[in-house]
């Protein structure tokens, strides 16, 4: 992400700010017999399609379920520090 000593450098002058971008997440969910609820999912994608990195996005709210209760929307989270 950062060099160390630039990272430093701004920490020592409080030069950092985060930025957390909020974007609408979905799931879709087909039944199989795979599973214990009888339902799987090939896990989050944004609107364009893309799947979501988990580890760079983290997902913080269900925002609507299907009549079985799975989630289909949600609000994903990503954080970013940037030196200013």
């Amino acid at each position: 992400m950062f060099c160390t000593r630039c990272y430093e450098m701004a920490l020592q002058h409080q030069r950092i700010m985060k930025i957390t971008e909020r974007r609408i997440v979905r799931q879709d969910w087909y039944e199989t017999e795979c599973s214990k609820t009888g339902w799987e999912s090939h896990g989050w994608y944004f609107n364009d399609g893309s799947l979501i990195n988990p580890i760079d996005w983290e997902i913080k709210e269900h925002i609507h379920l299907d009549k079985f209760g799975n989630p289909i929307y949600g609000i994903a989270e990503k954080e970013t520090e940037i030196i200013i």
